[in-house]
């Protein structure tokens, strides 16, 4: 299980192997733009920005997802319980001897 705002590039291409080389991956994807437009004074140009930067993130998500990562987004204005309740339930695999 992972958890990031997913800012730095490294960390995507740390995943992205981690499902090559067969490991199951949840991601929690913690929102920067939510975060950013708190701090930040509001303004037009802030306000593009966090717009085409979610976009972005739509896109990005969807391609880790596609790359069978399991993707959780959090919003810190909602209950971290409600996003994790979303998270899959490993099943055990039993395997059986020829």
């Amino acid at each position: 299980m992972a958890l990031s705002p997913l800012v730095d590039d490294r960390f995507v291409k740390a995943l992205q192997d981690l499902v090559v080389r067969g490991f199951p991956v949840v991601l929690l994807a913690i929102s920067p733009v939510d975060v950013t437009r708190a701090v930040l004074a509001p303004s037009l140009p802030t306000d593009i920005t966090c717009r085409l930067w979610a976009l972005e993130r739509v896109v990005q998500l969807q391609e880790l997802r596609q790359q069978g990562i399991v993707v959780l987004e959090w919003h810190p204005d909602e209950p971290l319980e409600l996003v994790l309740s979303g998270m899959p339930q490993r099943r055990r695999i039993r395997r059986v001897a020829p």
